[in-house]
């Protein structure tokens, strides 16, 4: 079971990081759980109310890593964990076209043909951390977005990127690889 903070925000329809609905994000939310936090009170403010909710329920699980840092196969499988959260909350903001939207979302991703490319699946993690701030932030503004489009401009121009940085990164670590080569030459 996700931490009852990501189940809170699933029900305002606000952003919140995939890594609450993997299962290491549910086993951080169980041992939590039993801390002392659970019993202890805070005032929130819910839709104009002020309200008393527990600190666990409005309080983000500090171990909880960025979507960019989790891999494809951590979302994959957070997605249907995050789906049925999703449905339980219901109401107004997760009616049946939303949720098939951003099933369809998920599904696009898994079956995309960049992730057969080098770096595909990095993109398509970075991709869809993007696209879904992207359409909270535009529900937010009363603006709609059809999340369920890939935009693979967008998508590829992420891949080069995520190419460039590893190949820096591969540079940089060869530049100190040649630095210490030479060292050792110096001192024998």
């Amino acid at each position: 079971r996700p931490a009852q903070y990501a189940i809170n925000r699933v029900r305002a329809g606000a952003y919140v990081e995939m890594d609450y609905f993997t299962k290491r994000g549910c086993m951080h939310a169980v041992e939590g759980a039993g801390a002392s936090t659970t019993e202890t009170l805070g005032i929130t403010n819910e839709n104009g109310r002020i309200a008393l909710q527990t600190i666990a329920a409005v309080r983000p699980l500090k171990e909880i890593r960025r979507d960019e840092q989790l891999s494809w196969g951590e979302v994959s499988q957070a997605r249907h964990t995050l789906l049925r959260t999703m449905a339980k909350a219901g109401g107004a903001i997760w009616d049946q076209d939303l949720l098939d939207s951003f099933a369809d979302f998920f599904a696009g991703l898994d079956e995309h043909q960049i992730r057969e490319e080098p770096y595909g699946d990095e993109a398509i993690v970075e991709y869809q951390a993007q696209a879904r701030r992207e359409w909270h932030d535009m529900q937010l503004s009363g603006e709609g977005m059809n999340l369920a489009i890939i935009n693979t401009t967008l998508l590829k121009n992420i891949q080069q990127e995520i190419m460039i940085k590893q190949g820096a990164e591969s540079i940089w670590e060869v530049s100190g690889l040649h630095k210490q080569i030479c060292r050792t030459r110096l001192t024998d």
